[in-house]
Parts: C-alpha cells; structure tokens; sequence
C-alpha cells in the first residue's frame, strides 16, 4: 500500500514531500550507477579470470594429447610391433581420446584442495556420433563441428558466456583432431578397423571419417555462477544500503504525513483485506475521512465494493454449474484413458501436452504431472532404428492435413532416461463439432516383444556372414573327404567360385607332391591322433599356378558330422623372398670368397715376379755370353721358356685378382668374337654343330682385346669338354640388354645401364647343384689329373669383373650349361691401335740409378744395363739412393726404382727425387701394387715397368725417356 500512496497526486502534500521525493530519485539514481558499475567490473574480472583458466585447460590438455598421439604411443607401437596383432585394441593406450579424458579425471582426484580451480570445471573431447557417449557432442558443440567442417570457414575457436540449466558458463570449443591417412585405420571402414575395436565399441560409431575433415573438439565450460553470485550478493548489500537511506527519508515524511494519509490509507487497506480474506466483506462501506481528495477515493472504493458483491453472487451460481459439468467428463476421460492398454497423449494444437496416461509416462519416462503442458516433442522423441535420424512427431501431420497417420516401421523412442523402445503408434486429430482441429490423440505400445525375435535372428546372420566373409584368411571345413564350406577368401585365393569350390574334394586343389602328406593329417585330425596344427604345402589354382600357402586346421562337428576346420593362408610372397635372400647370400658369400682368393693371389703374384725377374734377366745375361747353339745356350734356352711359361701363369693369377695389366680401348666385340670362333673351329670336333647368334649390329665396348679373345676361348673349350662323346650342339650369341628389365632381379649388384651379353650354351652333361658355386674358384677341376688346371674359369671370372662386368652360369646335369656374361656397352667407335714398333735392341752410354730392396735383382739389373753400354749406380736402400742423388744431382740421367720397398716406396722416392730434379725420368718397377694399379695417373713417375722385366723392355723404354722428354705417364 506504501507503493500504491506514492503513486497517488495528492496536492496537499506539500513543499516537503515534492523535497523528498527529489532527494530520493536522485539518491536512486547515483546508487543504482554504482551498483551498475561494481557488478559490471566484478563479472568482468571473474569473466577474465574464467578465460585464463579455460587456456590453462586448453594447453594442459592439447599437450596431453600432442604427447600422448606424438611420442608415447608411437613408442610403445614400436616396443609391441612384434606381438601385437592387427585385430588388437586397448583404448588405455591406443586411444588418445580416453587417455586425456581419464588423466583430467585423475587430476581432479589428485587435486582434493581443487587450487587453481575451486569451481567444478566440464572438459569434453566431443565428436559427432563419438565412439563413447561421453564424448557425443551435444547441439551446441555439434552445430560447431559441422562449422569448422564447412569449405573457407577458416574458424578455429569460439567462446561465450552461455547459461545452461539456468545457470552461467564461460564456455570454450576449439577445433582438435583433423582425420589423417594413418587415422582411417580406426575411423573409416568399420572392416579395416582391429576386429577388438569394433567388438568394443560397434561397428556404428566413429566411423566413415575422410581426410582432412576435423572429427571433434574440445569443450571447456568454466562454472560463472559462484563469481555472479558474489557480484551479487555486494549489488544486494549496496542495494540494502540505499534502501536504508530511502527509508531514513521516507520514514521522516512518513512522520508527518502519517496523520493526515496514511491512517485514512490504512483503514481502506484493511476493508481490502477483508474483502479477499471473506466474501462476507465484500459490499461494506467505511466511513469518509477528512481532505477532498480521500473521500473521492474512500466513495469511489465503497462503490467498487458494492459492484464486486454483485459479480461475486453471479460468478459462483455458473462456475458451480460448470464445475458439476467438467468433473462428471474427466472422471469418465480419465477412467477411459486408464483402462486402455496403449499409452495415450492428448496435445493440444500447438503441440502442447494436455493429458498422458499411466502407460505413456511409464514408456516415455515421464510422471504424468511433469508431462502436463510439455511440448510433445520434449516427451515423446523417436529417431529411426536403422538411420538414427530424428522422426517427426506424426501428431504434427495430423493437426496440418486433418488425417489420421502412423509411424513408419523400425521407430524407437527414447525416453527420459534414455532408455530406446520400439514402438508402433498412430494419431488421430481431436474435431469439434464446428470441425474445427482443436488438438490431436497419439496412441502408442511397446513394441520390443515383436521385435526382439527379429533382432537376434538379424544378428545372429549379420555376425556369421561377418566372421566368415570379412575374414582375412581363406577358410573352408572339410567332411566326407569333400569342401562343405568356403569363404570369399580362399574364392579369391584359388580363383575357383563358391559353387565350384563347394563340389571339390578337399583335396583337388593341392600340389601332387603334397596331396598324400595333406591328405593324412586330415585323416589322423579326423581320427582324434595328434597331429601338428599348422604346417605349409603347394596349392594350385583354376588358372594352375602354383602358391605355397599355410594351413592351421582343428577337428569340429559340423551339421551333425565330423569335419575340419581350416584357415589357409597365402605365404607365396614370403617363400619367395626367403629363396631370394638366400640367393642374394649366396652371391655376396661368393664374391668376397673371390676377394679374398684375389688378394692373396696378388701378394702371391709380387713375390713371384721378383724372383721370375732375377731368373728370366739372368737367362738373358747368360745367353749373351754364350756361343749360339751350345748345349748350354740350349739349357739356357729351356730356362729362359720356363720362366716365360711361368710368366703368363702370374699373368693368369693376377688376372683372377683383377689387378692384371690391361690394354683398354673401344673393340667391336662381334667381329672380335667372330675371328676367336673361325680359330677354334678347327679344333672342335665336325660332329659338333656350332651354332653363331651373333648380332649383325656393330656393339662396341671397352676392353682388353687379347683378354676377351681368352674368354671365348676358356668358355668354348669348356662347352666341347662337356660334350664328351663328341656329339652335340654348342651355340654362341651376342646381343644387348637393359640393366632394369633383364639384369637387375638377378644380378642386383650391377649399376643400371645398356650391357652386351655373350652367351655359350652346350647340350652336355651339365654341372651339378653342389659343384655351381665352385666353378669360379682356381684350382677346381671335375677333370682327371693332368687334363687341367682348374684355372680356366678362374681367369674368365676375373677377365670379366675387371670390365665392371658379370658372369653367371644355368645347368642341369644332362641337359646341358649356358653361361651369360655381361660387359657394359660403350658409345665409343672401335679404335683398332697399332702394331709396336720393331726394330734393332737400343744402347746408349747415359748414367742410370737402379733402387732395389732385392740385391739379386739389382745385380741383374746392373748387368743387363751395363751391357746395353750404360754406367750404373746400384742402390738396395732408397734412403742411400736419395742421398746420393742429393749428394750429385747432375751426375744422373735416369732413375729405375722398385714399388715396394722399406723405407720410401718407389712413390715416394720419385717424389722426393723430383723436387730435386724435376727434369730427371724416372721409370717405375712394380709387379703387384694396389696403389699403381689403382690409380695409373702417378704425377711424380714417368712410365712404368712391369714385373719380370725384359731386356727388350728395358732397352726400348730407358731409349724413348732419354731420346724423347715429352713421353710421361706411359705403362708397358
């Protein structure tokens, strides 16, 4: 009544209350700002305050993540590779999704005190169709999902103050994870997926992601209520305190005016009191105070008095009429509604609950006084079983077509606890008798009795057709010696359709050579005798190839009968890579065994050759000094032949260690190798026929023409040694291949490029398995003693690697032995050379330094020179032979020196000498040496010499230095 005084104008107030009622506005007003303001600044602050911690949550949990999908699970894939299977699945380590969820609950619980975060805080990583319910993302993180997913959005974050449940929330989503290729494995098809996975959690839920779509978000919600409420309660105590001050001021007027207003106020507030408090009041009259202004009011009162009690009488004689009316309907409606065994819901026409039974508050979750005036569709929510799309609401298509409709098949309806039924339903529109739709009725029943039988047989199939169809492995059951079954696998394995597999016997599509073993383990399994599970045999199918596939079998009882179970495996590419490698092993065990052999035929081949130089120089020395044709001149002879014979036999073993002396140059190697065979025809028997493929296109390349002319020779008279009884066909080709397509599976160790291929085939009596591997080795004959040496192909094989080419070798003994030897082709045309020059031995009368660690061999050395007419300085150290040329640099006209010696090597040596004398030759001795060998270009050493050393040698190359300066760097 106070509020109700001050809203009346009463004149007679005064000066003083005008006074007031401004001091009051104005007070109102400035209190009401500041109030304004305070709760302004501290909702800004908690505001600000929820940000922060929403970022801490945000980075905690982002790095949690990161850490989790970057380094610690990658890790642990690494450590369990090796027995872990494809079907395996652990969400506690295989999900970074549940792992940052139940370390942020771990958190919580290892924080009791809550420290940073006294308020309850709402983490979610959510995702549409999530694969756990509690990440399922609700409308609002679902609508911003389906944002960030559109084309140029570029959204990243969004943030706002958001009231749920009626409460405040500082709420956050950020986009996180963006499908990858290497996360399809999980999220795509639910068929890719590990069998565990789907086991766990369905074949329904996060599934069908793509790449580059962003798959969920996490949701931050910071409660905001506390902080408001603390805002408030200091807007409320502010408030209190203006109150108080209004009160000061009105309690002073109310003090002076109480006599004159508030007393006649109060005596009509209480007749109005009475008047609610009892009828009986209502028409009673009060008496007129004093003041104009009251007695208009107090008549006007009792007149309204008056009226009331006349309303009042009317109002209660039709509500009573009414009332009598309306509880007879509902007690009958509702008796009706009861007895139905449906459940029943009345909504009006804008959709609102009007009536709901017992049984549709116990199928929707509903208490039927909870239900009353709900929007139907808050009540009553169905979604389709197959698509779990949301339905309609049929009672919406009634009350707009005026029709009576029903519920499509497999609906279910989700009640209140989320609780899924199947129903079936149908609603009617409630008509007056204007026809006017004032509403409609929705009948509906548990359908899930009907249902339930449908489901597990569908189920029962879906999971059959799943194990077997969808396995990896082919599977088939044996019985009655037959195939009762087999899966799409092995359909595809054999390549035999399903209703031809299902006709085979069990043991029709495997190899020959393995059907008896097969067969009696399927026997003995049948029988209950222990037998080995698993094992390995040859399978051929429709098309007859051949593949090695893998059986684990286990006895059942299949339709009544006993049967073996069988999944069968493809290990076609395993096999093979196994018989790869070990030929790759092979090869690699073969070459360094080559390696090794041609070092030390190398080291061999040094030694020899000195002591070939001493034997041959001296033989030489001898022969000049003896009359020609004397039995010692012919002694001497025999010596000297020996040595020679000797000579090409280290030829031979340095040849095999591949540091041989070679003239490389362009040869047009068809018209070499047509000439070898002209040669040898006159010494292969005229029963053997000879067949020439030698391509008609000139094919050059780089190599030692009297070296490939021996390895024609060697592979010739090897295909005539094999045809023994002298009859036979041996045939030489020569053409091109491709390094890529030809070469490469079976000689990987070779550079890619163009190869010409030499070929010699026989139809001989072949090479056993056990002796291919040996052929290439020196010394190793199948011949009688004394019909070999075992070097031959020794020297072919060392030939041809020292060309940067290969060698290989097919033979099966009685059908014959083809080699194939490759050497890369040139784009170079043929240089044919030149004849050396003949002609009278050389002499001359200059000074020669000869070094050399072996005093035979500078004895012999002395000799022969000083024969020829030169003087000699003979030195056995190369530290003497420096300094005595530093001692008289200009009394030496050329220097011979060995390669290897204590000391200074010939290298070295020639290097020292010639920054004494860069003028003064030198000729370098060497009959084995890496270094030379290795690198010819020697920018201290003028030309070289090789091992056993010939005086013809000697005297033409010593004359070409000193006749002719310019000849530097040049190998006899």
């Amino acid at each position: 009544m106070q509020k109700g005084s001050t809203q009346i104008k009463d004149r007679s107030l005064g000066l003083s209350h005008l006074t007031a009622m401004m001091n009051a506005v104005v007070i109102i007003v400035l209190g009401l700002g500041l109030i304004g303001f305070v709760n302004v600044q501290m909702r800004r602050y908690a505001l600000e305050n929820a940000r922060q911690k929403a970022r801490i949550l945000l980075d905690h949990n982002f790095s949690l993540h990161t850490y989790f999908t970057q380094r610690l699970k990658p890790e642990i894939f690494k450590l369990t590779a090796p027995i872990m299977t494809d079907e395996y699945f652990n969400p506690v380590w295989m999900s970074s999704t549940f792992a940052v969820r139940e370390i942020d609950s771990y958190f919580r619980t290892m924080n009791p005190e809550k420290g940073y975060f006294p308020e309850d805080y709402y983490y979610k990583e959510c995702a549409v169709n999530a694969r756990s319910t509690q990440n399922e993302a609700d409308a609002y993180e679902a609508a911003f999902l389906a944002k960030i997913n559109t084309a140029g959005s570029g959204i990243e974050a969004v943030s706002a103050v958001r009231r749920i449940d009626g409460n405040p929330f500082y709420t956050v989503l950020r986009r996180a994870e963006i499908m990858e290729d290497s996360c399809l494995r999980c999220h795509g098809d639910p068929e890719d997926a590990p069998r565990e996975m789907v086991a766990l959690y369905g074949p329904e839920r996060s599934f069908h992601r793509k790449t580059g779509d962003v798959s969920s978000a996490v949701s931050i919600r910071i409660p905001l209520g506390s902080a408001y409420a603390s805002a408030n309660q200091i807007s409320y105590l502010l408030t209190a305190t203006l109150v108080m001050v209004l009160l000061l001021i009105y309690a002073t007027q109310y003090l002076i005016n109480r006599h004159f207003i508030f007393r006649p106020m109060a005596v009509i507030r209480k007749q109005a009191e009475k008047m609610i408090a009892s009828e009986a009041a209502i028409g009673v009259s009060i008496a007129l105070p004093r003041g104009k202004d009251l007695r208009t009011l107090t008549t006007a009162f009792n007149a309204m008095s008056r009226r009331l009690r006349y309303y009042m009488d009317q109002l209660e004689s039709l509500v009573y009429d009414r009332t009598k009316k309306l509880a007879a309907e509902k007690e009958i409606m509702a008796t009706t509604l009861e007895s139905i065994g449906d459940a029943v819901i009345v909504t009006d026409v804008s959709g609102k609950i009007t009536l709901i039974n017992a049984e549709a508050a116990a199928l929707t979750g509903w208490e039927q006084a909870e239900g009353m005036n709900q929007p139907l569709d808050r009540v009553f929510t169905i979604v389709n079983e197959d698509t779990r799309e949301k339905v309609d609401s049929p009672v919406r298509r009634v009350i707009e077509t005026g029709k009576i409709a029903g519920l499509a098949n497999h609906t279910l309806l989700i009640n209140r606890h989320g609780r899924e039924i199947p129903i079936k339903d149908s609603a009617a529109p409630i008509v007056m008798k204007n026809k006017k739709c004032i509403g409609a009725v929705l009948v509906f029943r548990d359908d899930s009795a009907d249902r339930q039988m449908e489901q597990v047989l569908r189920q029962n199939e879906q999971k059959y057709r799943s194990v077997f169809d969808n396995a990896i492995e082919g599977i088939l059951v044996a019985k009655h010696d037959r195939i009762a079954f087999a899966n799409t696998a092995l359909e595809n394995m054999l390549g035999y359709p399903q209703e031809v597999l299902r006709s085979m016997a069990f043991t029709e599509f495997i190899h020959p050579d393995d059907r008896d073993m097969v067969y009696e383990n399927y026997r003995k399994r049948l029988s209950g005798e222990t037998v080995e599970t698993g094992y390995e045999f040859r399978a051929v199918t429709a098309s007859g190839e051949e593949k090695w596939v893998s059986i684990s079998s286990n006895a059942l009882e299949w339709e009544g009968d006993r049967a073996t179970l069988n999944f069968v495996s493809d290990i076609s590419e395993r096999i093979s890579a196994e018989a790869e490698k070990e030929t790759f092993r092979s090869q690699l065990h073969h070459a360094q065994k080559m390696e090794t052999i041609g070092t030390l035929a190398g080291g061999i081949a040094h030694d020899f050759n000195n002591i070939l130089a001493s034997i041959l120089g001296y033989s030489q020395l001898a022969l000049g000094r003896v009359d020609t044709g004397s039995k010692v001149a012919d002694d001497l002879n025999e010596i000297f032949a020996a040595g020679n014979r000797a000579k090409d036999l280290v030829k031979q073993i340095l040849t095999i260690s591949r540091h041989d002396e070679k003239e490389i140059r362009p040869v047009q190697i068809t018209t070499l190798i047509k000439e070898a065979l002209k040669m040898l025809r006159s010494t292969i028997p005229s029963s053997i026929e000879m067949k020439d493929n030698i391509s008609s296109t000139p094919l050059v390349v780089l190599a030692d023409p009297t070296q490939i002319h021996q390895v024609i020779v060697n592979l010739v008279t090897n295909a005539k040694h094999a045809m023994a009884d002298g009859t036979g066909i041996l045939e030489i080709g020569v053409d091109t291949v491709t390094f890529e397509t030809d070469i490469k599976p079976r000689h990987p160790e070779m550079p890619p490029g163009n190869y010409v291929r030499i070929t010699v085939s026989d139809n001989g009596s072949g090479i056993p398995k056990n002796n291919l591997e040996k052929i290439f080795e020196p010394y190793f004959t199948t011949k009688a003693k004394g019909e070999g040496t075992g070097l031959g192909l020794s020297v072919v094989h060392g030939i041809v690697t020292s060309h940067n080419g290969h060698i290989a070798v097919s033979s099966e003994p009685g059908m014959g032995t083809t080699f194939h030897v490759y050497l890369p082709l040139a784009e170079r045309a043929e240089d044919n050379g030149a004849d050396p020059v003949t002609g009278p031995l050389p002499t001359g009368a200059e000074r020669i330094l000869v070094v050399d660690d072996e005093p035979q061999i500078v004895n012999m050395m002395q000799q022969m020179l000083e024969h020829l007419g030169y003087t000699v300085t003979p030195k056995t150290s190369s530290l003497e032979a420096l300094e005595a040329l530093q001692a008289y640099p200009d009394k030496i006209d050329l220097v011979i020196t060995d390669m290897t010696m204590p000391n200074l090597t010939g290298n070295k040596l020639s290097e020292k000498i010639k920054a004494i004398r860069t003028d003064l030759p030198i000729i370098l001795c060497t009959g084995y040496s890496e270094q030379i060998n290795d690198n010819a270009e020697c920018p201290y050493v003028d030309t070289f010499l090789t091992k056993p050393i010939d005086m013809v040698k000697v005297a033409t190359t010593i004359r070409q230095l000193l006749d002719d300066p310019r000849e530097k760097n040049t190998q006899e």
